[in-house]
């Protein structure tokens, strides 16, 4: 388990429960437009799936 990876996810996770379109945690107060509500899902989700992959890789 490297450090690099756990960090990737927890900043994907960060990035898809504060900024997701509509649901997110920052969107129920406060107005962010989609312009970067939806790259900000991509990313993240994007960083879940690289973290997540060095996690798991076999030794």
């Amino acid at each position: 388990m490297s450090f690099l990876g756990v960090l990737m996810i927890l900043l994907g996770a960060d990035l898809v429960l504060l900024l997701a379109p509509e649901v997110g945690i920052l969107n129920s107060g406060f107005y962010i437009p989609d312009i970067y509500t939806w790259p900000a899902l991509i990313a993240g989700i994007a960083l879940l799936v690289t973290g997540f992959r060095h996690l798991y890789k076999k030794p």
